[in-house]
């Protein structure tokens, strides 16, 4: 999951239609308090940002989507910090509640 000290990633397989994974995705975002930048279904693209908090000294979050070999959409999510201070490590966090959020939604959605 780390690629180093300072960002992660990790892709998952949904089985889910595209457009209800990817709106789960972007709700997903906002509940756990990121800021969305962009959002575009057509690309397969979310970029996202967190603020500066006492927790955290501003995180960038993509996350991609693409078909999956056997059906499905398979997603990435990519987590590193926007500034770096020694003490603020917290990117593979992002990524697993990220995920966690939209299994949740995924959950309970019609048909999810």
């Amino acid at each position: 999951m780390f690629d180093s000290d300072y960002s992660a990633k990790q892709t998952r397989h949904f089985s889910e239609p595209y457009d209800q994974v990817f709106r789960a995705a972007c709700d997903a975002a906002v509940a756990e308090g990121m800021t969305i930048r962009s959002a575009e279904p057509e690309k397969g693209h979310i970029y996202a940002t967190t603020g500066i908090s006492m927790w955290s000294a501003g995180d960038h979050i993509g996350v991609t989507f693409w078909a999956g070999e056997s059906g499905g959409v398979e997603v990435r999510v990519a987590s590193s910090l926007r500034y770096w201070i020694g003490f603020f490590l917290r990117p593979a966090w992002n990524v697993k509640r990220l995920f966690s959020r939209i299994d949740s939604l995924l959950a309970g959605s019609p048909g999810g």
